[in-house]
Parts: structure tokens; sequence; C-alpha cells
């Protein structure tokens, strides 16, 4: 019997709620080569018995007989599936039917890209569409503020994910999905999908919520080990003037843009020794989140202009007439 192209993985502790909508939305799949794995963590309620009532051949069930948690059982799971992808699928969201067929298109075009994941509607309280970058670049810069996967979304080619001896890391507890596609990042391609391929659901027992504080602690831990990647050392308070950088909460203040412009200088210096970033990639990035800031602070006696064109940071972004028209009125109105 030859190996699906495709392994779902799908661990549930407790899913009873939510599990029947997620089974059959990957059964309903257009794509039909896959086996679907779902691991049962030590459930104590009728998880089991949900799961056993379906008699489709392509379900492949496994028992833990305790409960040894989400990132042993994601493990399990990777060491376990058969597949040349595995799709990751949580027990309380919905794959849109076209999903499977959707990402193994792309990964098959894609021979260079170890990990895919998707836009995805929230729902469940929340009814917006996250619509992440797509590129591999971008990505990689995204994720020095935050993981820029859905993690039910994704797939992965295993034949890339088996290089690393270290899957989902249990040091970075509630935040392992990030710290592995950060790591998958850094030594392949990525990309997100530009479509909605899973309705993604918010509700106030999920993992994310209920331990929220221990997954900040350890993504700023990623975050930290990403930046010396790149040749500096950061503190937590710029870790977060990165993030506002990024976000686009500036402070029209002198202070925010001397600290702004130190930050972002120090990070070309940087990675112009490390090439952690492909280099003209990372200076072009770089100096367009500098005109942002100084572009969007002309306010408060600000001479923004004048600040942008004194860091070398101007001189890797050619302003066009109208940028340049556009940048000097409103400074002109500002003051």
């Amino acid at each position: 019997m030859s190996a699906p192209s495709i392994t779902v993985l799908m661990p549930v502790y407790n899913g009873e709620k939510y599990l029947r909508e997620a089974i059959n939305s990957i059964l309903s799949q257009t794509f039909t080569d896959f086996e679907f794995l779902i691991i049962n963590d030590g459930s104590n309620d009728k998880t089991e018995e949900i799961i056993l009532s379906y008699s489709d051949t392509r379900i492949r069930y496994v028992n833990n007989d305790v409960n040894v948690k989400l990132i042993a059982t994601l493990n399990k799971g990777i060491a376990l599936a058969n597949g040349k992808y595995i799709a990751r699928m949580d027990a309380d969201d919905i794959s849109l039917p076209a999903r499977l067929q959707t990402q193994f298109d792309f990964m098959e075009l894609h021979k260079d890209t170890a990990l895919c994941g998707s836009w995805y509607q929230l729902f469940g309280g929340e009814n917006n569409v996250v619509k992440y970058i797509c590129s591999h670049n971008e990505i990689r810069m995204k994720m020095l503020y935050q993981s820029h996967f859905c993690h039910p979304t994704v797939i992965f080619r295993k034949s890339m994910i088996d290089t690393f001896a270290e899957k989902f890391d249990p040091l970075f507890i509630h935040a392992e999905d990030y710290d592995f596609f950060v790591r998958i990042a850094e030594k392949f391609s990525v990309a997100n999908v530009s479509e909605v391929l899973l309705t993604y659901r918010v509700h106030e027992q999920s993992v994310s919520l209920q331990n929220k504080k221990t997954q900040n602690n350890n993504s700023n831990l990623i975050k930290k080990r990403s930046f010396k990647n790149i040749g500096i050392d950061v503190t937590e308070n710029e870790l977060e003037l990165y993030r506002s950088i990024e976000q686009h909460e500036y402070l029209p203040t002198n202070e925010y843009l001397k600290t702004a412009q130190t930050l972002l200088e120090k990070l070309v210096i940087a990675n112009d020794e490390t090439e952690y970033f492909e280099k003209q990639f990372f200076r072009t990035y770089i100096s367009e989140l500098w005109f942002n800031i100084t572009n969007n602070t002309t306010s408060a006696g600000v001479n923004s202009f004048q600040k942008y064109k004194a860091s070398f940071l101007s001189s890797f972004k050619q302003l066009n007439s109208i940028q340049l028209l556009k940048f000097r009125i409103k400074e002109i109105l500002a003051f």
C-alpha cells in the first residue's frame, strides 16, 4: 500500500464540544489522498467515543494512555506520519473544502518550500479575515515581532522538517510553534497562500487565551534570539519599540524618533556583518520603516524630514517627486 500524499495531524484533548465539526471538515476535503492521524491525548470526556463513531478508513486513531500534553503529542505525530506532507489541524477549527488541494498544489509547485500557511477567518466572537504576508523574506521580518503563521493552517514538507533533531521544543511551551516556524524559516523557504483556507474558532477555553503570560514570555525569548542572530542584544523596551514601528504605532516626539533611528541603524550595521537576512533586502526594508516613521510623525514641532535625511538609512530609499512633495507639505502644515 502506497504512502498517502498528506498526513493530517490533529491532536485532541477533551475536545468533544467541537470535535465532530473539525473531523467532518477534513473528511469533506476535495483532495482525498490523505491519512487523518488523530491522536487522543488521554481525554476523559467523549472524545474517543466521537472518533470511534467514524468508519472512514482514512482515519488513523492513536490513543495516549495518559495526557502527555500538546508538544509531546505533536512530536509523536510527526514521527508517526506517513505522508509526504504534514497538514496541521486543531480539534476546534474548520478547514474549508479546498484547503488540502490548494496547499498540496502549492507545495508541489514550490519544491524549495518547507512550510506553507494561509489566510484564515475568525469566528466565535470576531469575524474578520486575517491576511498574512505571503513571501519568505517579508514573513521572516514579521516574525521578528510576532508569529506570522496560524498553526492549524500550516502544511510541512516532512523530508525538510525531519532534518531538525528538535521539532516542537518544550522549552518554549505555548510558543513552541512560533519557535519552530522561525527555525524553519532560517533554514528553508516558507510561504503563506493568499486565500482563506480555515475558519479559526475564538473561545475562552483556547490554549492561547488561558496561557497568555507564559506565551508572551517565551515569545520574547524567541524574538531576542532572532535579534541576537542579526547581531544585537535587545532589551524588552527595544522589542516593544520595534513592534510599535512595525505596527505603525508611532509617537510624534523627538525622543521616539531618536530611539527608533538608533535601533534601526544598529540593525542594518549588524546585519551587514552577519547577513542573517539578505543584505540588500534588509537595507531596503529597514529604510522603508524609517521613511514611514518620519513621514507619519510630522507634528508637535518635530522636523521629521530633516531627521529622515540625517540618517544613512535614507540613502537606501529613493523618494519619487510625489513622495517628496507630500512629505514636505505635511511638515509645513504641521508647523
